[in-house]
């Protein structure tokens, strides 16, 4: 990972969008079995259009996660802990947040470290059109987590109901989810139509 990270993460000047960090997902390293395989040293990659950009060691342990990477040529070497939560349809691991301690699904990279958004205090590309907007974000990440999918910001629709979820109870998340994701997009495309009325007119 050396040298990737100098000039990603923005010139201090804002927020910084998730979208230009790299991240790591611990619903995806579940689906994978990942993390049962204890104590072997394994390799994550990232990529970009097809071509590597950078990768990361990963060791799972018991309780949490050692992350070994190489940042401006540093060698880092971070624990990140589990925490486990009982669901409707069986017992889920997430993330502990090594800046704040809460749960979380996704931790991003931006300095030498991983912790969750708000902690790295990252936003979506969209909500730099306006402010409002990650609270639509946040609520529909919410739900993503209910119903143990990911948060997909392209697309109005929920993920798949999961196993072991009544119908009714999904029919309702997926209500809601489309709900906010519409007042989502309206957001965005009067924060984009804000901005194009303020640029200067050519003839």
């Amino acid at each position: 990972m050396g040298g990737y990270g100098s000039g990603l993460y923005g010139d201090g000047k804002g927020k910084t969008p998730v979208e230009r960090c790299l991240s790591i997902d611990i619903r995806q390293l579940q689906k994978e079995n990942v993390l049962n395989l204890k104590g072997k040293l394994l390799t994550c990659d990232w990529t970009k259009s097809g071509e590597k950009v950078a990768s990361i060691g990963m060791i799972p342990k018991e309780s949490h996660l050692l992350l070994t990477y190489l940042m401006n040529k540093e060698r880092i070497t971070t624990p990140i802990y589990y925490e486990e939560s009982e669901t409707g349809y069986g017992e889920r691991k997430w993330f502990t947040c090594p800046y704040c301690s809460k749960k979380c699904a996704l931790l991003y990279l931006k300095g030498k470290y991983f912790a969750c958004r708000k902690c790295h205090g990252l936003n979506y590309k969209s909500s730099q059109l306006s402010g409002d907007i990650d609270y639509y974000h946040d609520q529909l990440m919410k739900i993503c987590k209910i119903l143990n999918g990911e948060y997909n910001p392209m697309t109005v629709f929920p993920p798949y109901k999961p196993k072991g979820m009544h119908h009714k109870t999904y029919a309702k998340y997926y209500a809601k989810y489309i709900q906010l994701a519409e007042k989502r997009d309206q957001m965005f495309i009067a924060g984009a139509q804000a901005i194009l009325d303020r640029s200067p007119k050519t003839l």
